[in-house]
C-alpha cells in the first residue's frame, strides 16, 4: 500500500510538472506575440492586471444560454471555412492529446491549462490549419470539468441536459474566417447527440467583441453575474434578467 501511494504521488508530481511547463510555454509564447503585435506597454498593462487579479477582483458578466435546436438549420456546407489544410479534432483526454502531438499537431504549446482541464473532464474542440492550432473551444459536461475552465461558479443544470462552454481562442491570423461558427456547429451537434438541450456561458460586460459575437448566434441573455474576490475570499451572485 505504501509503495502504491508513493508511486501515485510521483505520477501526480510528474503530471503537475508537465502541466506547469506547458503553461509557462504558452504564456511566454503569448507574451512574445502581444509584445510584437500590440507593443510592450500593452504587455505590461496586461501583466499588471493579471498580478492584481491574484489579490482583488470585481467583475460583472452577462449570462447567456445557447439552445442547440437553434443550430439545426445549419449544415457543414454552410459553415465550413474556406481554409486550405483545415482539420477538426476533438480531444477528451490527455492520452488523445499525446497521440495528437505524436502526429505533429501543435496542441498543448498553444493551450494554457490543457493537461489539467482534460484531467478534470473538459473536452476540447480544435481546428488546425496544417499542424498549427487555429481555433479551440472547450465544453464541460460536469461541475468538475466546469471548474477546470473557469473560476466563475455559473449555475448549470447538468442533470437536465445543460452544459458549460468557454475558453474559446482563435489565432489572430485566422480570425473573421468563420472558425467560431463552425466550432459552434460541432459543439452543438455533440451535445444534441448526448441528449443535451443547451449551453450556458458568461461574457464580461466590458468585452464588446464577444458581446457582439454572442448576439449573432441565437443566444438568450438570461441574467447578470457579479464576481468579487478579496485575497482568499470570493463571492458570486446571479441576478435574473427579463
Amino acid at each position: 500500500m505504501t509503495g502504491s501511494t508513493h508511486s501515485g504521488r510521483r505520477t501526480q508530481s510528474r503530471r503537475d510538472g508537465r502541466d506547469m511547463m506547458d503553461r509557462l510555454s504558452v504564456m511566454l509564447g503569448r507574451a512574445r506575440h502581444i509584445s510584437a503585435t500590440e507593443g510592450k506597454v500593452t504587455l505590461l498593462r496586461r501583466a499588471l492586471r493579471r498580478v492584481r487579479g491574484l489579490f482583488f477582483r470585481h467583475e460583472t458578466y452577462y449570462l447567456y444560454e445557447f439552445p442547440v435546436e437553434d443550430e439545426r438549420v445549419l449544415t457543414e456546407a454552410d459553415c465550413t471555412p474556406r481554409l486550405d489544410g483545415l482539420t477538426f479534432k476533438m480531444v477528451s483526454s490527455n492520452r488523445e492529446a499525446d497521440e495528437l502531438e505524436a502526429l505533429g499537431f501543435d496542441f498543448r504549446s498553444q493551450t494554457i491549462h490543457a493537461r489539467q482541464r482534460l484531467d478534470m473532464g473538459a473536452i476540447a474542440f480544435c481546428f488546425f490549419v496544417g499542424r498549427e492550432l487555429a481555433h479551440i473551444a472547450w465544453v464541460a459536461m460536469t461541475e468538475e470539468a466546469q471548474r477546470g475552465l473557469t473560476y466563475l461558479p455559473v449555475k448549470v443544470d447538468y442533470v437536465r441536459g445543460e452544459a458549460y462552454r468557454g475558453g474559446a481562442w482563435t489565432d489572430p491570423r485566422y480570425r473573421r474566417r468563420g472558425l467560431h461558427v463552425y466550432s459552434r456547429l460541432k459543439r452543438n451537434r455533440f451535445l444534441e447527440e448526448r441528449g443535451g438541450v443547451r449551453y450556458r456561458g458568461a461574457v464580461d460586460t466590458s468585452n464588446t467583441a464577444s458581446l457582439m459575437g454572442v448576439t449573432k448566434v441565437g443566444s438568450r441573455r438570461y441574467g447578470r453575474g457579479r464576481y468579487l474576490k478579496v485575497l482568499w475570499w470570493s463571492s458570486w451572485r446571479e441576478t435574473p434578467m427579463a
